[in-house]
């Protein structure tokens, strides 16, 4: 399995290499309502569980990583690394778990500088981020919005990080739809954002 981030700005000339193609995904990419139809893609999603067994094969350009699945009451639940409890699992909650075990396992950030699903307000609107993660002093270090792997990438999606990061105000950006993702360091006024080829290694979070 190859990983990569791609430049955001380059999305366009860029083509994604995964180690395992996802045909499943492709077609749902394809299809032209999907990005503007959740719940059909959410059935989708539930679909192809069923089919492998609830074995979650849903491949993604991530680590490979078998996390902890039940089925209560006809819904599937997955475990969240984070919060430490079964959460219902969708599209976008398979990507958040992908992505929390990539940042742990692989990039030795603590669990206890994560955040998931943290609140924050947004012109008087409560909203929600995904995943939160904070340097050594408790400051907001990246802000990551994950989206469900059926759903194309676009300007939309970043901008919609951007926006909720005028009230958190952290030092990273980054969006995945678990195929593809994108990372950069926040514009600062008068300037152009960063682009990144990877996340930053815990190393690289400051102390002070």
């Amino acid at each position: 399995m190859h990983f990569y981030v791609v430049h955001f700005g380059k999305l366009a000339h860029v083509v994604v290499e995964v180690g395992q193609q996802n045909v499943f995904s492709e077609i749902l990419q394809r299809h032209a309502r999907v990005s503007r139809e959740p719940v059909f893609s959410y059935l989708l999603f539930c679909f192809h569980l069923l089919i492998n067994n609830l074995a979650a094969v849903y491949p993604l350009n991530l680590p490979e990583f078998k996390p902890a699945l039940r089925k209560e009451q006809g819904k599937v639940f997955i475990f969240d690394l984070i919060r430490k409890k079964y959460i219902v699992l969708t599209p976008e909650e398979w990507v958040r778990q992908h992505l929390l075990n990539f940042l742990i396992a692989h990039r030795q950030y603590p669990k206890a500088l994560f955040r998931v699903e943290g609140g924050l307000m947004y012109n008087q609107r409560q909203k929600r981020s995904d995943i939160l993660i904070f340097d050594r002093v408790g400051k907001p270090w990246m802000l990551i919005e994950c989206k469900s792997p059926a759903i194309k990438l676009n300007q939309k999606a970043f901008n919609q990080v951007a926006v909720y990061n005028m009230t958190i105000g952290a030092r990273y950006l980054a969006v995945s739809n678990g195929m593809v993702h994108f990372c950069c360091e926040a514009a600062k006024p008068g300037q152009d954002p960063l682009y990144l080829n990877d996340f930053p290694a815990f190393a690289d979070v400051p102390a002070s």
